[in-house]
């Protein structure tokens, strides 16, 4: 979008405040724009219409819903596994036992060399891969949960220690 689209960005969002009852600042309306400038106003008006026809909620919907009406939903963790364990699978089929197997993600790459034996994995039938499956979508969920555990957590047990120790005390 550009300065010529934001009348007609105007209108669709003063079409949808009142649709939910609701009010539209200058600010917000600024905001809006701003962030949904890379989008098409062709986009946000179909993004629109599809949050008008289709939710539930009687508030003004949030920027996110409208870049979600237009781009879909975030894969989820387990469509990413799956994705992941297709790329396995081609892997096995063009680069075989004694190959060496190239993955573009890191996760993947991981699990492959730390939990699954690549010669084993090789080796086993359709009916066996189709339970491996299973497992390498489980190991790579947790994996990911994991890594998310440890971006929250913050540094290790022992150096939080270390920092909080003095912490209201004589050193």
């Amino acid at each position: 979008m550009d300065n010529s689209d934001k009348k007609r960005f105007g209108e669709i969002m003063m079409g949808m405040a009142d649709n939910f009852r609701d009010q539209v600042t200058t600010e917000g309306l600024r905001l809006r724009f701003e962030i949904l400038k890379p989008y098409t106003i062709g986009q946000v008006e179909k993004a629109a219409v599809r949050i008008l026809t289709t939710r539930k909620y009687t508030k003004m919907p949030p920027v996110a819903e409208f870049i979600e009406a237009i781009e879909g939903a975030a894969p989820t963790t387990r469509q990413i596994a799956d994705q992941e364990w297709g790329k396995v699978v081609e892997q096995i089929r063009a680069v075989g036992a004694n190959g060496l197997p190239l993955f573009e993600s890191r996760l993947t790459g991981q699990l492959i060399r730390r939990r699954f034996s690549w010669g084993a994995l090789c080796r086993q039938t359709e009916r066996e891969l189709t339970w491996t499956r299973k497992e390498f979508v489980e190991a790579y969920e947790a994996a990911v949960a994991c890594e998310c555990q440890r971006l929250i957590e913050g540094p290790a047990e022992g150096k939080l220690k270390r920092l909080t120790e003095k912490i209201g005390g004589a050193s």
